[in-house]
This record gives C-alpha cells, structure tokens and sequence, in this order.
C-alpha cells in the first residue's frame, strides 16, 4: 500500500521530476506497481535490442537492473512468453537475457532466494521447459538453456530442493535433457580419445538415444581431463581415479540394467537386476570411481561369445 501511494504522489507530478522519470512514465506508467512490470515486459520482448541496449536506453540499468521493479518485469515476461514459446523459440533468448543481465542472474541479485524471487525463479525455468514436452528446441536453443539452469539452478539430480517445488512436467524435460547431455558427453569424450572408428562410435551414440524415453538415470564418469573438456559446466559428474586423464565412462541404467560404457573399450558390460557388483550411479561431485568397478561382476557384454559376422547392435 505505501508503494502504490508514493507511486500515485509521483505520477501526479511526473512532469516536474528530473529525466529519465517523466520518460518513464508516460513509456511504461513506471510508477504504477500494477502496470509498469507488464509494460516494461512487452517492451522489451518486442524490442530487436539486447538487455544492455535496452537497459541502458531507458535508464533501467544499475541499481534499477537489480532491484524488485525489474525482477517484476522478468516475471511479466515468463507469463507472456509462455504460451508463445514454442512458435517463437527466440524468446526464450530474450528471457535468458533479461534474467541474466550484466552478468548476475535477477532473482538472486533482488533478494535471498526465497518468497517473491524464489517463485519468479521457478516461473521462468517452467516456462523455457514446459513447451518442450513433446517436441524439442532447435539444438543450440536447447544448449542454452541447459546451460542457463545449469548455472542456476544446478543439476536436478543433484541440487533437489529447488526443482522439487517446479511443476512435475518441468521436471520430466529438464531430466531428459540432462540425460541426453550425459549421453552426448561421453560419445564426445569417446570420440575424442580416437579408440573406436568414428561410424562405429555414431552408431552406439544413436543406439542409447533411441532409448532416451526409457533410460531411468545416466552418469558420465571421467579423469580430470575428460571432465574438463565435457562441454557443460555443472552437469553432474563422477570421478574416475586410477587411470588416464582422458579416459571417460558412461553409466546408465534402464529397466534394473546397469550398463556402462568405456571411452577406450568397445566393450560395454551389463548387470542383470540384483546383482550387488553393478557400479552405483551416485550424482555428488565428490564420488569417485575405479575402472576395476565398472567391470567386475557383469553379466554380459555383446563381446562374450562374438560372433564376427554380427553387428554391435544386434549382440
């Protein structure tokens, strides 16, 4: 109540304050806690500008950029891009912008995340995920927002208590596309290390993605330098000690299976449901593996009783 009676006094008397107010005003009725958010918000998701051309233009920038009118406004304009997004997938660079603004991430710099920051925070991760149920961003889209939650929000598989309070659905994409990163990250790290012909690497790469639906959790695995050269910063990772640098491993498990990959091995094993030996998918940064681990025990591989004449695929 106080605001909007300040807020009523200035707009009164908008004509005799210094510039930018009475610009603002009359642009975005700014001193309107009911109207200037939604204004400001439609303004800038139709503008070609970019959030400093933007900022800088209305004297939206410094101390305004961080406080609770401009956190307003990126909620304004996750509400309005929502139900765009997925015939208008640049908007979701414009929100990444807007939320990030010279460098900081809006709702952290406006308060604690906690109340109002805290529920505009979850607005606008439902909003870039929950378009993507049943269809997918274009790639470098996809990346970039990965990356934004990623950097963030952290990775849902480790860091619970924020993504447990979004919308289950939410939840669903953000996980699948987390595993389809893991996935991608280790056949990159695989086809760096030069050990498998390239064909035969696109082909096991394409074999787990068709199971993407079905894959309950992954973990790529990997020495300090596969990790480092992994692609996505924050994407949950394990440790592999007591081998090369580079080497790398992909576990996954479907069904009860455990399965892993080896970067440096076409050998994938498999462990059948109960069988205690089966390496343990555990998201925290400070767990460790030993290659020994992710072989003892398995089950299968399709290199047991090889047949020459039959591809990787149907072993």
């Amino acid at each position: 109540p106080s605001i909007r009676r300040a807020g009523a006094w200035l707009a009164a008397r908008d004509e005799r304050l210094m510039p930018p107010w009475p610009a603002l005003a009359q642009a975005f009725d700014v001193f309107s806690c009911v109207e200037a958010p939604g204004q400001i918000a439609g303004a800038f998701l139709a503008s070609a500008e970019s959030d400093a051309q933007f900022c800088e233009r209305w004297k939206l920038a410094g101390r305004v950029a961080s406080g609770g009118l401009m956190l307003e406004a990126l909620g304004e304009a996750a509400a309005r891009a929502a139900a765009q997004l997925a015939r208008r997938p640049a908007l979701a660079e414009r929100l990444i912008a807007l939320a990030q603004h010279e460098n900081g991430f809006r709702p952290s710099q406006a308060a604690a995340f906690s109340g109002r920051a805290r529920a505009i925070a979850l607005q606008l991760a439902e909003t870039l995920l929950l378009p993507w149920q049943d269809s997918s961003p274009p790639e470098a889209l996809k990346r970039k927002i990965l990356q934004f939650l990623l950097d963030h929000y952290g990775d849902a598989r480790v860091k619970t208590a924020l993504w447990e309070k979004l919308q289950p659905q939410a939840l669903r994409v953000m996980r699948r596309w987390l595993t389809e990163a893991t996935i991608e990250g280790f056949f990159s790290l695989a086809a760096a290390a030069g050990r498998d012909a390239p064909e035969q690497l696109r082909q096991r790469r394409r074999f787990w993605l068709s199971y993407l639906g079905r894959i309950e959790d992954a973990l790529v695995v990997g020495g300090s330098e596969a990790i480092a050269r992994l692609g996505l910063s924050h994407l949950a990772h394990g440790r592999l000690v007591g081998a090369k640098p580079d080497h790398a491993a992909l576990v996954l498990t479907i069904g009860g299976l455990t399965i892993v990959e080896l970067s440096h091995s076409s050998r994938e094993h498999l462990w059948l449901p109960g069988n205690e030996l089966a390496p343990r998918i555990r998201h925290r940064g400070n767990e460790f593996y030993l290659p020994a681990g992710l072989s003892t025990g398995a089950d299968f591989s399709s290199a047991f009783n090889r047949d020459e004449e039959d591809d990787w695929q149907g072993r």
